[in-house]
């Protein structure tokens, strides 16, 4: 009986450890790094990929859903975003959740607008605003590009504001680098349940398992 009451013991202190993990985890804030830089938001990322657009063929799991027709068109994507939620969102797609992205961006075309916002989602839900707004309208192809503590796999963009904007992206870049946060916390939990183990045969002067 001992024996069972200190498994039980011991299943109960893991789970609730990790449901208090997992949910600090959630509440826990993004943070979310913005670079201006592109030699450096290259150094900070380390691995990363780039679509170019010089063809209508996009990288391997990098998807761009348009819902006002934007396409790729002489080397740039171009497009144009309403306010968040009204007439028109673009969103960036990624098979594998990603860490960082970037490009360049011109939001000159049609006259300035109203600038860019983002907003990201992944595996542990929606990240929040980046900022607002994050890319302002006197944007004429200069690089801008964001590095998070928290993988997505959804970028939404949309205007900054009431009204619309107009911009072309050249030479967008998203990271490659491997999550192992999952691990970490499994490696975590292994640690618990040895500790419990010892402290179970250093208090009764028997081992848990025979």
């Amino acid at each position: 009986m001992e024996k069972i009451s200190a498994i039980k013991y011991t299943a109960i202190l893991v789970i609730s450890t990790f449901a208090t993990m997992f949910y600090a985890g959630q509440a826990s804030a993004v943070v979310i790094s913005i670079f201006t830089d592109r030699a450096l938001w290259e150094s900070s990322v380390g691995i990363f990929a780039t679509e170019t657009f010089a063809d209508s063929v996009l990288n391997d799991g990098l998807t761009v859903s348009s819902q006002s027709g934007g396409r790729v068109s002489s080397g740039l994507f171009n497009d144009m975003v309403f306010e968040n939620g009204t007439v028109a969102d673009t969103f960036l797609r990624f098979s594998n959740p990603v860490l960082a992205f970037g490009g360049n961006w011109d939001l000159s075309p049609n006259s300035p607008g109203t600038g860019l916002e983002f907003t990201l989602s992944g595996p542990a839900g929606f990240l929040g605003v980046s900022g607002r707004p994050d890319i302002a309208n006197t944007y004429t192809g200069g690089f801008w590009g964001i590095l998070s503590d928290t993988p997505f796999n959804t970028i939404q963009i949309f205007s900054a504001d009431l009204g619309s904007e107009s911009y072309s992206l050249d030479n967008l870049v998203y990271s490659r680098t491997q999550i192992s946060e999952p691990s970490s916390r499994l490696l975590f939990v292994l640690g618990l349940i040895l500790i419990c183990i010892m402290f179970y045969s250093k208090k009764t002067g028997r081992p848990l398992i025979n």
